[in-house]
């Protein structure tokens, strides 16, 4: 039997920067369509027998009309398909009420509690996301439904925090731990950290990463947006990359020979660029005829020996006025108080202060 599998798709009318209008949708919606258009051909034309994707469909506990909207223009593959709900498709509290039910309505299987099955000689444990209170091991939850029995193997679809990886600057606290996984499965696939890779030597635990990019917490440069197709005869894994996704990448212009770290992006690419104040312009000439670009925000700043060499002039410094604050209120009056707008101030926020 083959699966295809996808994770993390957020669908949504906009994050990060991309917020233009597209021929039909919003940019970003239509990115999304052509993504997951792209992973359900791909598992028709490579005779897959299922779909799953690993979580977070959507990206919010709700929908807006254009999102719902765009739902019809998704071309589903005809083959039984299963959605572990995310913390993104479901408020706090019980899984069970989700935005990740509204696929049901095609006859497809929504998981919004553990549940497993058997495939040949394997069994299959599928974990949506699961809070730290309520999280019990891996080991102990195989025991409990009596999988890994008669030489059975375990493989494990999750959408779920794991303990001891890094999420760019931070160190996870909290989540299943690598030790645990390593010793009570045989394949472990897991959704929810984006940034895709295999998180021990053995090739066992895979975090599968977004179908397509999210904002600058992911680095195109290192990582891809990956589908994978798992056999589960063999427990093997191809992967294929998403041709349409959005890929970020946070880009430093010290010296005109940075510039040159503008060759070679993927296409669809979406750029957070430092800049030195006097290669703006040439930046932007760059930007301008680069077909790969899709949005680019540049944050420009001086260079350190000429500001250093200019006269005191004894007016006010800027860092009398809260410039920070006042953006912050103004971003938020105008997009909304919520998660994701937080997380891109607070990036700003961060890149203000290391470049000070």
């Amino acid at each position: 039997m083959k699966v295809l599998l996808y994770t993390d798709v957020h669908w949504c009318a906009s994050s990060s920067i991309v917020r233009g209008r597209g021929d039909r949708y919003s940019e970003r919606l239509e990115n999304c369509i052509r993504s997951v258009n792209f992973a359900e051909k791909e598992a028709t034309d490579l005779g897959c027998d299922a779909i799953a994707c690993l979580g977070d469909f959507f990206d919010r506990n709700n929908m807006t009309d254009e999102e719902i909207s765009a739902m019809n223009d998704i071309r589903w593959a005809p083959m039984a398909h299963t959605f572990l709900v995310g913390n993104h498709d479901s408020g706090e509290g019980d899984l069970r009420f989700s935005t990740t039910q509204c696929l049901s309505r095609n006859g497809f299987t929504v998981i919004s509690k553990p549940e497993h099955m058997t495939v040949g000689g394997t069994d299959f444990l599928f974990l949506p996301f699961i809070g730290e209170d309520r999280r019990a091991s891996i080991g102990k939850m195989a025991e409990s439904m009596s999988l890994r029995k008669n030489g059975h193997r375990l493989a494990v679809l999750s959408h779920n925090d794991v303990k001891g990886i890094r999420y760019g600057k931070y160190l996870s606290d909290r989540g299943y731990e690598l030790k645990d996984i390593s010793d009570s499965c045989d394949l472990f696939i897991n959704g929810h950290l984006h940034n895709g890779s295999y998180l021990d030597e053995a090739g066992k635990i895979l975090n599968l990463g977004n179908l397509t990019g999210l904002n600058f917490s992911e680095d195109a440069s290192v990582y891809q947006h990956l589908i994978s197709v798992l056999d589960t005869d063999a427990l093997s894994l191809t992967f294929i990359e998403n041709p349409f996704a959005y890929n970020f990448y946070k880009i430093d212009i010290e010296k005109a020979d940075d510039l040159k770290s503008l060759n070679g992006l993927k296409n669809n690419a979406v750029l957070s660029v430092s800049c030195m104040e006097d290669l703006v312009p040439e930046l932007r000439k760059r930007i301008d005829t680069e077909a790969s670009v899709a949005e680019c925000r540049i944050i420009s700043h001086p260079d350190p020996l000429k500001m250093a060499s200019r006269p005191e002039t004894g007016m006010k410094t800027l860092n009398s006025i809260d410039y920070m604050g006042e953006f912050d209120d103004f971003v938020k009056e105008h997009l909304g108080d919520t998660d994701k707008v937080r997380e891109e101030l607070k990036e700003i926020s961060l890149e203000a202060v290391n470049e000070h």
